[in-house]
């Protein structure tokens, strides 16, 4: 048997030219929306408001006693350090991301808590108080996210989430009204 020989075989080769590609840059509104805010609103307390809790707990204290509920008498003394301690507490920086699937919480790093991704199913609607971003989740416990943003950022913020979820008016809540009454 003989072997066939391998001849090379020469193929032409065509140089193509690359055509032209037209890159379309669009002018809408960037898939993305960021910003950092402070976790809740700090309000310096002064002397006075912590005077006037030491007072209230107190009362609280003596009527405990005086009703001989002993268990009370111990909520209101952890309840009055709880709060002491809170009222120092600075609040950390967060970062806040709107984009097409939903929104994303970063928290400061070295805290313990975890990043959370909200998605736009997951959201019945939004409003917008003061500086306040209010989502209504589809929880049944703790429905209400309120995220704080920059006052520059309002419009921008609004014009992306009706895209996606529809803007609903939301009642201020009883809690939050008092909270910022006694400047908590």
């Amino acid at each position: 048997m003989k072997k066939a020989k391998n001849k090379p075989v020469k193929a032409k080769v065509e140089k193509v030219k690359p055509e032209k590609v037209e890159i379309e840059i669009s002018k809408e509104k960037p898939l993305l929306v960021e910003w950092q805010a402070p976790e809740f609103e700090y309000i310096e307390k002064d002397v006075s408001w912590y005077w006037m809790g030491l007072i209230i707990a107190i009362c609280l204290l003596a009527f405990a006693v005086w009703q001989k509920n002993f268990l009370f008498a111990v909520f209101t003394v952890i309840a009055y350090l709880a709060v002491v301690y809170s009222t120092g507490q600075k609040p950390a920086v967060w970062k806040f991301t709107l984009n097409e699937k939903g929104v994303g919480i970063d928290p400061q790093k070295g805290k313990s808590i975890a990043s959370r991704f909200y998605k736009y199913e997951e959201i019945a609607g939004f409003d917008i108080w003061e500086k306040e971003l209010v989502l209504k989740t589809n929880k049944k416990i703790s429905p209400y996210l309120k995220m704080n943003f920059p006052a520059e950022k309002e419009k921008e913020i609004k014009e992306f989430l009706v895209k996606y979820i529809p803007e609903k008016e939301y009642e201020v809540s009883i809690s939050d009204s008092f909270s910022k009454l006694i400047g908590f």
